[in-house]
């Protein structure tokens, strides 16, 4: 194939992310009632706020006697607090060595006026087991044995951390417990070594006034920037299905938990633990079986996935799909067609509100009768990157939903049921795309994976060198906030330069992926982008797998570790 002239698109798209600084997304674990009044002469505010500073022991040994209430010198860190590998979005990471304590134990000081609450209660997560204590008095207690609780008990339940963070948990705190002055909350968190090895907290303590008459002290630490609100998107006009929302739903967190330590969102083609291991290849010419079947040979390994971009035209490679190279390339690896809304020959994008309005079903039912006739489960990913330029010339986020949904239902209707759906979009935060992919989600339905696309770009966009797990953190926990949960992701294209002054850190960006990988549970695939590249200058930008000295090599290396071969055959 000719690269489906993706060296201009390339081009543009690289130009336009190298001018889009990415933004810290502020993660706020717990849903906080909002300083609002519930009825027009309640006030509700905080006492203290989610992510603020706690004093915590992790030694291992159980604190000093009357530890609940007094002021011990202990660590000091911000919350959310994660223990293990597997413990998600954290701020302090507790350093307990080798042998994993089974408590972890919390205690925070705040203070209070002479206006005491009307009201106030503690919403509270924690993986595995967790006990609080206002003032030295037990207030409540979830996934913790009876009776008494010891340094050595376990947690009764082994929730994982996005379990135990989609169902935060709120314990009554009794206004006589409370006084002027000074007021200690304390908290022990227990594990279940059992099932899992991770162990994680953050609390917030709210109080409610009747007409407003309290006002709570200042917390002993600011508070956090309020995270950015997954509100529902718009509903395009065109499409009679629900609004979209990137809101907490109840399938967040009724999911079954796989038994013993998370392995992740589950899906359509994702396997249950570990990552699909995919590539772009199209070799040297038009024969994409020789380019993907050569590049296997020389890494020694059969890829899980390859994956090929598509145009809304007849043309025998670039439009009609699968054709005879992807359905053999199909018949023992899953095909991954992005699909874009242009016309390759002519270079020409097509406006969603066409295809929303059906000026292009045409396509959409013969690409769907072709998908069903060839019977293998295949992923489709529509228009993908929809959200940077050149993409946004072809319609608004509402446009994009309504053309998403009008290509999946007209799928559904054809009865094909051999299609994951993946909504992709650059992953690029910051300067409003945050909101731009948000606007664009087409609902839970609607998407089965959720994708994204990270470079290191390095010296092509001027840019520092940054290793794949942490180019990859931010953007997977802000796909994994609300509904998002539970939808496995994918890197529909990703990759590097070469460090050039510092060619052992280029290899080991390939050899720490699956490493990262494992830290981040519900990223179930990755395909590596494979083939060279240019900036809108014409600077050269070089992201193929074989960029330098030893890169070939820490891809093997890579692509060889247990947790990116999950297939048995």
């Amino acid at each position: 194939m000719n690269a489906f002239l993706r060296a201009r698109a390339r081009s543009r798209r690289i130009l336009a992310a190298a001018l889009t600084a990415a933004a810290a997304l502020v993660g706020a674990v717990i849903a906080a009632p909002p300083a609002a009044a519930s009825e027009p002469s309640d006030v509700i505010s905080s006492i203290i706020e989610r992510g603020s500073e706690w004093s915590y022991d992790a030694s291992g040994h159980a604190p000093a006697e009357g530890w609940q209430t007094a002021a011990l010198p202990w660590d000091v860190g911000s919350a959310p607090f994660g223990l293990g590998s597997r413990a998600g979005r954290i701020t302090t990471r507790i350093d307990a060595g080798p042998e994993r304590p089974p408590s972890v134990y919390f205690s925070k000081s705040f203070t209070l006026t002479d206006d005491l609450p009307e009201w106030s209660w503690i919403n509270t997560w924690a993986d595995d087991g967790i006990v609080v204590w206002v003032n030295g008095v037990e207030v409540g207690r979830k996934n913790a044995p009876k009776g008494e609780v010891t340094a050595d008990s376990a947690a009764t339940a082994a929730p994982s951390s996005r379990a135990a963070r989609s169902n935060p948990t709120s314990f009554s705190v009794p206004v006589a417990l409370l006084h002027q002055g000074v007021n200690t909350i304390a908290v022990q968190v227990l594990a279940h070594h059992r099932r899992t090895r991770n162990l994680s907290f953050d609390a917030h303590l709210v109080r409610e006034d009747i007409g407003g008459a309290g006002v709570p002290a200042p917390s002993s630490s600011p508070a956090p920037s309020p995270s950015p609100s997954l509100s529902p998107s718009p509903t395009p006009p065109a499409s009679p299905s629900p609004a979209p929302s990137l809101s907490p739903s109840p399938s967040a967190s009724s999911s079954p938990e796989p038994e013993g330590e998370t392995c992740g969102a589950q899906g359509m083609l994702a396997p249950q633990c570990g990552a699909l291991w995919g590539v772009y290849d199209t070799g040297d010419g038009d024969d994409l079986a020789a380019g993907v079947t050569d590049l296997e040979a020389t890494v020694g390994r059969r890829f899980d996935m390859t994956m090929r971009y598509h145009d809304f035209s007849t043309h025998p490679q670039q439009g009609v799909f699968p054709d005879e190279a992807e359905r053999e390339l199909g018949q023992d690896r899953t095909l991954l067609f992005s699909w874009q809304a242009r016309v390759s020959d002519t270079d020409t994008d097509i406006a969603w509100s066409r295809i929303a309005r059906g000026e292009l079903d045409g396509y959409i039912d013969s690409a769907a009768d072709r998908i069903a006739a060839f019977g293998h489960d295949v992923m489709i990913a529509f228009d993908p990157e929809f959200d940077i330029e050149p993409n946004r010339d072809k319609g608004s986020m509402a446009d994009y939903v309504a053309a998403y949904r009008r290509v999946h239902d007209r799928f559904a209707a054809k009865g094909v049921t051999n299609v994951a759906w993946a909504w992709v979009s650059s992953g690029y935060l910051g300067d409003g795309n945050d909101d731009r992919i948000r606007a664009a989600y087409p609902g839970d339905a609607y998407v089965d994976w959720v994708g994204y696309d990270p470079y290191n770009f390095y010296t092509c966009n001027g840019t520092p060198w940054t290793t794949f797990g942490d180019k990859i953190d931010q953007k997977y926990h802000f796909f994994t906030e609300g509904s998002l949960a539970t939808k496995p992701q994918i890197l529909t294209e990703y990759g590097t330069s070469y460090n050039v002054s510092d060619p052992d850190l280029a290899a080991r960006w390939h050899r720490e992926i699956p490493a990262a990988l494992k830290e981040h549970p519900n990223l179930k695939a990755l395909v590596r982008f494979n083939a060279g590249g240019a900036l809108g200058s014409g600077e050269p930008c070089q992201l193929q797998i074989d960029n330098g000295a030893g890169m070939l090599d820490s891809f093997r290396d890579a692509g060889l570790d247990p947790y990116v071969n999950t297939r048995e055959d």
